[in-house]
């Protein structure tokens, strides 16, 4: 059915073309309610305006007072009485985590989606409203969403409680009403929050008006969606304070003081980390999606700066490792080749597969390398402009121009880089081994140039059908990264082996990326938008080192002789001998060769300025060919026996080590008879801190671990007591552990039996006080309270490290920190 064509003046100023353009021109689930004037809507609002600040001064005022018995009374209940005591209430909250994605996929198809979907409107209004994630733990969460709601003004929390009803305005279960030409002020308290501004109107003399304080500072939001968000946070005060009174059914709260004054945000602490049972590690998926229970998200460059940094130190160490470790680039190798979407099909030769797998390894390395090194230093200047800055921001004044470019510059930089990120997903996806049956590929124009892919959704497949969404801009964007990452994480959990290690790394650029560029969306004002070409030409000094690899994008290195098979790259097993020596000359032989003809063809074409970058980065670690022989002649320690194999169940997210699987097999270890019964082994005594630099150590600040000789021969036995001795401070560690990290480094156990369960590689860290967080893919990164870090992937999908990934760390750690077999001195 045709639409009949507008007649009247084709204006967005004219009411009636607006309204036939979103009667007609938009999705049906999309299109508005109701169509008010700005008188209708100011009513509206006002009344929300005048029940929200009324409940938030009643909450207010008894929070002020009651907190701490609250808190008591909530914590010392069990998870069951806090889910019945939930259950009481007067407003009915979903059960489970996530449940607008149960209902969207329960009622969201067909033509049902516009129906059904608004019937269940509330769950879409707030979702993070729900039995699972309010009892978490020990509670934690709804004291949080009790302390910061009461305490913050409810503006604060706007832009945040907009981004969690996205999914349901999108998917057209949230209905909404429009009204022309004015804008709802989405900053202040109760005299100008949620007021209808009219797009010509200012909010004080010599302000902003309505249309710039929305489109240009960010300070407004549409109609629409304010009105929702108003509606949204109404909702959640009632459910609190009718919360509240059931946890203090027995104390009189009729007549309360007025609240106090509210917070400021700069000065809030993280209740959440004070309130929650000790956690040796944590995920940053988990914490993403629970972020409705802390202080609302905002810009902050401390934020980029971790992710930078954590980027950068992944490639730097995965360059350095592909050019010291023969091992890691077999396994680099053999992971690409594995990959290729060219190996789908019979007719591609084989040295053209091989050529464009080493060639895609190099050049994304490369690529990496120096795309995050120049992402990390303009997060450093924009640190820097900060200070300079009077904080906090007024969120209707125009910003410092040079402030303002360098966030503009970052942005364009990371969008370039994710649209390359969604590429290779769509590419590893599809080519990846444990998924490639799901897929089809076509493929056209002269030496396999040119492809197009179709697939299949198995019925069922929850893995494959989260992993889908990211293939379609239009389901992303309905869905929103970090939601489509809270589903992934949970799907995986028991289909680690699904997400091969090279798609894990991908996942992990991808969502990197969308954290960047979200975090910066949170900034206010609002960082403007310019024409692409002017921040390019901007940039460009910065971005001179990457003109080689896009000038020759496309083009293979011909390296397949030297690069393949992938096998000469990988050290022999067996005793010590003459002939094992030799075969471990080999090694070395092909791997010099590589690389010299690798870096002759990479000096050429992606030029003298990149390749002279990576050589200063690496000076310091360049390889060196190792005296085998001399090997053979050295007196050999006896060497460790098996590990424990507690906590062998593979963490979600896997992925091994530096994006790679061990190309040789993992042995089976032997089961350890654990002591059950008499006094504990092992008598822990409470730690302090070790301060230190990131820097190698001086013979002043190197610690030492003292652990005895028999803890290397069989970890299972442990002495009583050991001390850990540094010039600054002392240390007691359980002798398990130390034994776990002294296999990272120490030459003396040489036999590549060895193995590590990747919980054991946690426990480690976090008995020296290094705090383990999951970020996106199989990323971890490893921070101790004095601020130094270190970034690895974890084993996957076995978890367990082998012997040769276990010593490609304990090189990561003597880089980073300087550790080395030196820190462990046998008693």
């Amino acid at each position: 059915m045709m639409t009949a064509a507008f007649s009247g003046a084709q204006s967005w100023s004219n009411p009636e073309y607006v309204k036939y353009m979103m009667m007609n021109m938009t999705p049906a689930h999309a299109r508005p309610e109701k169509f008010l004037t700005v008188e209708e809507v100011s009513e509206v609002a006002d009344d929300f305006r005048k029940a929200l600040f009324d409940k938030w001064d009643s909450l207010g005022s008894i929070m002020a007072i009651h907190e701490n018995s609250v808190r008591k009374r909530w914590s010392r209940r069990t998870q069951t009485k806090q889910r019945s005591l939930l259950k009481e209430l007067g407003i009915p909250i979903p059960d489970k985590h996530a449940p607008e994605v149960d209902l969207f996929e329960k009622l969201g198809t067909g033509g049902a989606r516009g129906g059904q979907l608004s019937d269940a409107r509330d769950a879409f209004l707030s979702p993070f409203l729900n039995v699972e994630d309010l009892t978490s733990g020990n509670g934690e969460n709804l004291l949080g969403l009790l302390h910061y709601r009461t305490r913050l003004l409810p503006s604060e929390f706007s832009q945040f409680d907009l981004q969690c009803l996205h999914f349901g305005i999108v998917s057209g279960a949230i209905k909404r009403v429009s009204a022309p030409d004015c804008t709802m002020v989405g900053i202040g308290g109760r005299e100008s929050y949620g007021q209808v501004l009219p797009n010509d109107c200012t909010l004080r003399l010599g302000g902003p008006d309505g249309f710039t304080l929305e489109w240009i500072y960010g300070a407004g939001m549409q109609i629409s969606e304010g009105l929702a968000v108003l509606e949204a946070q109404v909702k959640l005060l009632s459910f609190l304070i009718q919360l509240v009174h059931r946890i203090l059914i027995d104390l009189d709260l009729t007549s309360m003081p007025p609240p106090p004054p509210p917070a400021n945000i700069d000065d809030m602490t993280d209740l959440l980390s004070e309130l929650s049972l000790p956690q040796e590690w944590s995920s940053f998926t988990k914490k993403h999606s629970l972020r409705a229970y802390s202080l609302p998200p905002r810009f902050l460059p401390s934020d980029l700066a971790v992710i930078t940094g954590a980027q950068y130190e992944i490639a730097k160490d995965h360059l350095i490792d592909l050019r010291t470790d023969p091992m890691y680039l077999a396994e680099q190798l053999t992971l690409h080749l594995n990959h290729r979407l060219e190996s789908m099909s019979k007719e591609a030769p084989l040295s053209l597969i091989r050529d464009r797998a080493i060639t895609y390894l190099l050049r994304e390395a490369y690529n990496a390398f120096a795309f995050w090194d120049i992402a990390h230093i303009l997060v450093q200047e924009i640190i820097s402009e900060e200070q300079k800055l009077k904080l906090p921001l007024s969120r209707d004044e125009d910003l410092p121009p040079t402030y303002e470019c360098l966030v503009k510059d970052l942005r364009q930089l990371i969008r370039d880089y994710r649209a390359k990120a969604e590429l290779r997903y769509e590419i590893t996806l599809c080519g990846s081994p444990p998924l490639r049956r799901h897929f089809q590929v076509q493929f056209s124009g002269s030496n396999f140039s040119q492809h197009k892919i179709q697939g299949t959704l198995p019925k069922g497949d929850r893995v494959m059908h989260v992993l889908r969404i990211l293939l379609d801009a239009d389901q992303t964007r309905l869905w929103q990264v970090s939601r489509v990452f809270d589903e992934l994480d949970r799907a995986v959990a028991d289909n680690a082996d699904r997400v091969s290690p090279l798609l894990a790394d991908v996942l992990f650029d991808y969502g990197s990326c969308t954290d960047i560029l979200e975090t910066i969306d949170r900034h206010r004002p609002l960082i403007g938008e310019e024409q692409e070409e002017v921040t390019i030409k901007r940039l460009g000094q910065r971005l001179s080192r990457l003109e080689g690899l896009q000038r020759f994008d496309g083009q293979d290195l011909p390296l397949h002789r030297v690069a393949f098979p992938g096998s000469k790259f990988v050290y022999p097993k067996g005793p010590k001998t003459e002939e094992w020596a030799e075969k471990c000359e080999k090694v070395d032989a092909s791997f010099a060769e590589f690389w010299k003809i690798a870096d002759g063809l990479v000096r050429s074409k992606y030029g003298k300025d990149l390749f002279a970058f990576v050589e200063d980065t690496c000076a310091g670690h360049e390889w060196e060919a190792t005296d085998w022989k001399a090997q053979i002649r050295r007196k050999i320690a006896r060497p460790a026996a098996s590990m424990s194999t507690d906590g062998n169940r593979a963490i979600p997210f896997g992925g091994a080590e530096q994006r790679s699987a061990s190309p040789t097999p993992i042995p089976t270890e032997p089961k350890i008879k654990t002591k059950t019964t008499g006094n504990p082994l092992v008598s822990v005594v409470e730690p302090e801190i070790i301060a230190a630099e990131d820097l190698l150590p001086t013979d002043e600040t190197r610690f030492s671990f003292k652990v005895s000789k028999r803890v290397f021969s069989v970890r299972r036995n442990f002495p009583n007591r050991r001390r850990v001795c540094h010039s600054h401070a002392r240390l007691s560690l359980m002798t398990f552990m130390l034994a776990n990290l002294f296999v990272l480094f120490s030459s003396e156990i040489h036999t590549q039996q060895t193995s590590l369960a990747w919980k054991e590689v946690l426990h480690a860290f976090a008995a020296i006080d290094f705090r383990g967080t999951q970020l996106h893919g199989s990323v971890w990164r490893f921070e101790h309270p004095d601020r130094r870090n270190i970034n690895f992937h974890s084993p996957h999908p076995c978890p367990k490290y082998t012997f040769w990934q276990l010593r490609r760390m304990g090189r990561r750690l003597t880089r980073r920190f300087g550790w080395s077999a030196e820190n462990f001195v046998l008693a």
